[in-house]
């Protein structure tokens, strides 16, 4: 069964070594269980500091992270 809303989550220090060509998916479950306000701080993949998120899925009630 689906819960709530997913907002005002913060992901910090990640460090990713892989493929990075696999996309990644956010997505919300309806109007009223969507997901917002999430930040990436401090994202690297393959050793590369990222201030975008590349090969990355939004479904219809998800909003696109902010990456710093």
């Amino acid at each position: 069964m689906p819960g709530k809303a997913i907002s005002d989550v913060t992901f910090q220090n990640i460090d990713y070594r892989g493929n990075s060509e696999i996309p990644s998916v956010i997505e919300g479950y309806d109007r009223h269980r969507r997901v917002w306000n999430v930040r990436i701080r401090s994202l690297r993949i393959n050793g590369k500091l990222q201030k975008e998120l590349r090969n990355l899925q939004l479904h219809d009630w998800a909003e696109t992270p902010v990456v710093s």
